[in-house]
């Protein structure tokens, strides 16, 4: 054991015997199969290139478009680009079905598991893939035996190597093409990242690795590769001891300030005791902010959710509360020539999994930093499968706890789940004020009709989850459309409180009179606030009406305010209510043959509750009435309408938001926006109302409104037949 922290390069790997087209899976520190590794039904390798396109690799995504901050909320949009690209060649080239031949007699006996493991799909890597992530601008670090750098699947790419030339090794070769590979054959997990390579023969690689990996920005540091040493005391005052071991660790310290240091753990699934190297924080805990340990797995995948797992490597064991599990077997490229490829399998191709993740994470939300990262990639890990049991858990940020077992750690690694919020989703406006994604921002009036989801079209919100990651929501998605009833329900509002002197005032401040009073030529009536609505006062609606002969003719004037209740006016998230005013003047006058016709006239004003100062808003609405008296027989009536609510004319309101700017950045938006909506509503109406024998009556009423709720091309219809009987 001294020997090993001994300032010298350590122990080469040995290696098995290959066998046909298969390989021995690459442990991570030294074999733990005691046999061949085999493939079942691995097609040729002419046929699979012969699938490909002839390209380098070229990265596509069918026009899916990604901003340059903030990600998306849902992925449903996106399914179909996932589907194809998990069907397509150089995806599902690592569907695998294969198995450890300990005997070497070519079947799979008792005591040989067949494993069947697909890691692009049971870690949800296509979907970053389809939503255009691909790890660009990101760096990952890898310190392995060597690296055949000019293989095809590193074209493209920035290699940052050491000043002292790298062996040539199938080892790293097939780890790097994991974490960043791009070829005709194959594609790992951040394509498009770049690379920084190194050697772990002796403390001084290492160290020199991990300073250029700090130097150079790298967001991961993989290390499919172990020491013999288990998790103890002694064993980590032996590395803190050794001066080489020592300078290493002070690297370490210094990269996990600002970068994730991946570690695969042991691929004997025997063993009962971690290796010191993944369960490191144990013993430096300044370190489990930038660590993450890494087991090899194989899970049940069943319409896109595992529902069952198995561990094919050792258990996450000590490095529990930091580990992941991943499906480490791979059809990775090797060494043999710039473009051979060969079936690997291990923790070794686990650990590059999760820090290309951590490309991909940091790719769709660069604000966050590499730490952060990681504790989103703990946070979303699926452990929701049979055969996890909890062991413990952690708080990886207050208020939100993850779930870890010593076999599975938090569970296996989804790179989907991370791309999607976390925790509470909120967005923080002007003033404090949280605004959790359940609540809408801002509900659009039905005199304004779709004027605010226009003048809000294009805006982005910035909303956050729990662990600060950033989400770009359109604003005008967050708008809820206006409040309007079916026209159903405003016929049968209409016949129930008919006679009535003004359908435009009833229609704003609907009928719940608990006071009133009625005279042949006044009324008057007084309502409780409206309920569910957090008004400034609690203002109930008040309402007043004369009528008069005027010359021949009949005029009829009305007076309401209060609160906004039915909503006319746009209401911004807080729920408070606006204030109207309306005046209507209605002249009936008659015509010739019993005819006589009604035209009604609407003018108010109005104030907003919206994200800034309330403007005033000027109102109007009109409607004429045909009527005849007596048309079929004695008493009944026969009414031809045309009108058009009341809706806002004029007026705007100022708004206050924080918004993701062209260049990703949160600015603060500061504008009035217009709430006069597009077009106007337009309805046409046909009652008839006929007495029947003593009491009843009968009304027939039918109503087509275009344009409804002042939303272009927005129609409804409705018909009624009521009966009344008056005692």
């Amino acid at each position: 054991m001294t020997a090993l922290f001994a300032n010298a390069p350590f122990p080469k790997m040995r290696r098995q015997r290959l066998h046909g087209r298969s390989r021995p899976p690459f442990p991570r520190h030294r074999p733990n199969f005691d046999g061949t590794f085999r493939k079942m039904a691995l097609a040729a390798l002419p046929l699979i290139l012969a699938g490909c396109q002839s390209d380098t690799g070229t990265l596509s995504t069918g026009g899916s478009t990604l901003l340059s901050r903030g990600f998306v909320r849902s992925f449903a949009s996106h399914e179909g680009a996932a589907l194809s690209l998990i069907t397509s060649a150089r995806y599902a080239i690592q569907h695998l079905t294969w198995y450890v031949d300990r005997n070497g007699n070519g079947i799979a006996d008792p005591g040989e598991p067949v494993h069947d493991t697909f890691p692009l799909r049971s870690s949800g890597i296509h979907y970053a893939h389809a939503v255009d992530l691909w790890g660009r601008g990101q760096r990952i670090a890898i310190a392995d035996a060597g690296f055949r750098t000019s293989h095809e699947v590193f074209r493209g790419k920035s290699l940052f190597l050491p000043s002292t030339p790298l062996p040539v090794d199938d080892h790293g070769t097939a780890v790097a093409s994991v974490a960043a590979g791009n070829s005709p054959t194959m594609i790992g997990v951040a394509p498009r990242a770049d690379l920084v390579l190194g050697s772990f023969a002796s403390w001084a690689d290492l160290t020199d690795i991990t300073d250029r990996a700090r130097a150079l920005g790298a967001v991961a540091f993989s290390n499919s590769w172990g020491v013999p040493e288990k998790a103890t005391a002694a064993n980590y005052a032996l590395l803190v001891n050794d001066p080489a071991g020592s300078a290493w660790l002070d690297s370490l310290r210094a990269y996990t300030a600002d970068g994730v240091v991946v570690f695969a753990v042991a691929n004997d699934p025997t063993v009962t005791t971690s290796g010191l190297l993944e369960a490191l924080p144990k013993f430096a805990p300044s370190l489990e902010t930038g660590w993450l340990a890494v087991a090899n797995g194989e899970a049940t995948v069943v319409n896109g959710t595992i529902t069952a797992g198995r561990l094919v490597s050792a258990g996450c064991l000590d490095a529990a509360p930091w580990c992941l599990t991943a499906e480490g077997a791979w059809h990775a490229a090797n060494a043999a020539s710039d473009t051979s490829y060969a079936l690997t399998a291990g923790t070794s191709f686990a650990a590059p999994m999760v820090a290309g993740a951590l490309a991909l994470l940091a790719e769709a939300f660069p604000d966050l930093t590499s730490n952060e990262l990681r504790i989103r990639l703990l946070a979303a890990a699926d452990n929701s499968f049979a055969g996890f049991t909890a062991d413990g858990t952690v708080e990886l940020v207050p208020g939100f706890r993850h779930s870890y077992s010593r076999k599975f750690g938090h569970g296996f690694l989804d790179v989907k789940a991370a791309l999607l919020p976390i925790g509470p989703t909120t967005l923080s406006l002007p003033g404090g004020t949280v605004l959790p994604f359940d609540i809408p921002l801002a509900r659009a009036g039905r005199g304004t009709g779709n004027a605010l989801t226009r003048a809000l079209a294009g805006k982005v919100l910035p909303y956050r989850d729990i662990f600060g990651a950033v989400f770009a929501i359109d604003a005008d998605r967050r708008i809820v459309p206006p409040a309007v009833p079916p026209l159903g329900a405003e016929l049968l509002d209409e016949w129930r409180n008919a006679p009535r002197p003004s359908a435009l005032l009833g229609r704003v401040f609907p009928a719940r009179t608990r006071l009133g009073l009625r005279m042949p030529d006044l009324t008057f009536s007084i309502a409780p606030a409206p309920q569910g609505v957090q008004s400034h006062g609690a203002l109930p609606s008040i309402a007043f009406s004369f009528e008069r002969p005027f010359g021949g003719s009949r005029l009829v004037a009305g007076l309401a305010f209060g609160e906004d209740a039915t909503g006319l006016l746009p209401g911004w998230a807080t729920g408070e209510a606006g204030r109207l005013g309306l005046f209507t003047l209605a002249l009936r006058k008659p015509l010739s043959r019993g005819w006589a016709l009604t035209a009604e006239g609407l003018i108010g004003g109005g104030t907003t509750h919206f994200a800034g100062p309330g403007g005033p808003a000027l109102l109007a609405g009109a409607a004429l009435r045909l009527v005849r008296d007596d048309i079929a027989r004695h008493g009944d009536r026969l009414a031809l309408g045309l009108e058009m609510p009341a809706a806002v004319v004029t007026g705007s309101a100022s708004i206050a938001l924080p918004v993701l700017g062209a260049n990703g950045q949160i600015d603060l938006l500061r504008e009035k926006v217009s709430l006069v909506p597009e077009t106007r509503e337009m309805r046409l109406s046909l009652r008839y109302d006929r007495p029947l024998a003593r009491p009843f009556s009968l009304t027939l009423a039918a109503s087509h409104a275009f344009n409804r709720g002042n939303v272009a091309g927005a129609r409804d219809t409705a018909f009624l037949i009521g009966f009344d009987a008056r005692f």
